[in-house]
């Protein structure tokens, strides 16, 4: 003979089973988002290293435009510190993604950077007649995908080209769409429309190569 279990029975072990559940939920989502949370602050951190790095670096390539005399060195040390800000800017956007405020922000410092060098370079140009050569790449930062593919094309050729003549080449990156009053009076003096584009510093001859061979041609014709 069977004995009928008490439905009354079997309710305070369904709501046991219930606690039980939700605590472990409760559990695994605590450790979820306390895990998201220490990542999100680390890299926060890291982000935050990043552009202490860069405020150094503007500091002391200040200090390298006032009291340069002709010393390779120095100017070495400023190209240096130039390549370590583009490499940050790489980490940084792989880790936050391009638009991210962060991101941004160290842009701006980079961009201010960049500019600082070109004053070096061109004050080198003019006390120690050194002749390097100085193009400007603008670009911009697109989910379009024809505009993706002109930008990469020309930043390799612009990259291979600068490669092929180093010491006598720099380049100089901008991002056209960046909220910088640096980038705003570069678009205005050589009165950029279109990007992605390069210009030559001295004379502002603008090119939009497609090959290398373009790029060539056209650095070899200004010198001439």
């Amino acid at each position: 003979m069977k004995i009928k279990k008490d439905k009354n029975e079997k309710k305070p072990l369904f709501l046991k089973r219930l606690f039980f559940s939700f605590l472990l939920a409760c559990f695994i989502f605590f450790v979820i988002f306390s895990f998201t949370s220490s990542v999100d602050y680390s890299m926060y951190q890291r982000s935050s290293n990043q552009i202490n790095e860069i405020e150094q670096y503007i500091n002391e390539l200040s200090v390298f435009i006032d009291n340069q005399n002709c010393n390779n060195f120095l100017f070495d040390d400023a190209t240096k510190k130039l390549k370590n800000s583009v490499y940050k800017i790489g980490f940084l956007e792989k880790e936050f993604g391009k638009d991210d405020l962060r991101v941004l922000e160290h842009k701006k410092m980079h961009t201010e950077l960049q500019f600082l060098h070109y004053l070096l370079v061109e004050e080198l140009n003019e006390k120690c007649n050194t002749g390097i050569n100085v193009l400007f790449f603008f670009y911009e930062n697109s989910d379009e995908k024809d505009i993706q593919t002109s930008v990469e094309r020309m930043s390799f050729i612009a990259g291979y080209y600068l490669d092929k003549n180093e010491g006598e080449v720099m380049l100089y990156s901008f991002d056209y769409r960046l909220d910088s009053e640096i980038v705003s009076e570069l678009i205005e003096k050589y009165n950029i429309t279109e990007v992605p584009v390069l210009i030559e510093g001295k004379s502002g001859a603008k090119i939009q190569p497609s090959n290398i061979n373009e790029l060539n041609e056209f650095m070899n014709n200004l010198d001439d």
